[in-house]
């Protein structure tokens, strides 16, 4: 975690590092809704409520649109460390990151209470993917989307290092696959009952390509509470271990 804090702070203090661009869009107030998110939204108009979990110290997520007033949330288990580090470097966010797991987001979070839940880059650091993407399923209304954007395979591209435990791929079926050197976890299956899952995998460089999975959450929605799904690395993925049922 040490490493993560390091990263943000030489991030704020050369404001950007080599991703200059970055730094301007999310010091930017008036920023808007990624394009690639509006498909996503609910059709009516009015008050639309994200969720931007594993978010770091400014979420990615500009918060405006035409015809929609976007409610923004963010997450991130090191948030308290990230605000003194905003605080430090005399920075105002436009969203407030507070502190959460991803894999507790019910201790914060109403069921049923979003409208999109989005994560980048953050959740195959995560100590329990699976159950994460759980719980973004469970704080999010009846047919709205859990969508996810991941470098593939990065923790076998840093040689599982630090708090890169978990790779996020699509398999040659289009399944989304959780997998490190221990196991592997097909999402797909596993959710079949309870989400319609996408996956698809895009080539950003010549060495590096990105995992983008959008998971829409069926009703009847998915019930776990967190005790249903054994802890990643505790247990088979083959059978059922998620139960669906109507609330």
């Amino acid at each position: 975690m040490g490493s993560e804090i390091a990263f943000w702070d030489a991030w704020f203090e050369t404001k950007g590092l080599e991703w200059p661009e970055d730094y301007r869009d999310r010091l930017d107030p008036d920023f808007p809704l990624p394009g690639i998110l509006i498909p996503l939204l609910p059709q009516h108009g009015g008050v639309v409520r994200i969720l931007d979990v594993g978010a770091g110290p400014i979420s990615v997520l500009g918060a405006k649109c035409p015809g929609r007033k976007i409610e923004l949330r963010a997450v991130d288990p090191l948030a308290d460390q990230y605000n003194r580090l905003l605080a430090a470097h005399g920075i105002t966010p436009r969203t407030r990151t507070e502190r959460c797991d991803a894999e507790q987001l019910l201790t914060m979070f109403p069921r049923n209470f979003f409208d999109l839940a989005y994560a980048r880059n953050c959740l195959d650091h995560s100590y329990n993917p699976l159950l994460a993407i759980e719980q973004m399923l469970l704080v999010v209304k009846p047919g709205a989307c859990v969508l996810l954007e991941h470098v593939t395979d990065e923790g076998v591209r840093n040689n599982y290092g630090g708090l890169h435990q978990w790779n996020f791929t699509c398999s040659d079926q289009g399944h989304f696959l959780i997998w490190n050197s221990a196991e592997t976890i097909d999402v797909t299956e596993i959710l079949a009952d309870c989400a319609a899952i996408d996956c698809r995998e895009s080539l950003a460089s010549e060495n590096q390509k990105w995992c983008s999975v959008t998971v829409r959450r069926r009703d009847p929605l998915l019930h776990t509470g967190g005790e249903m799904v054994p802890a990643i690395g505790q247990g088979a993925y083959s059978d059922a271990v998620v139960s669906c049922h109507a609330q």
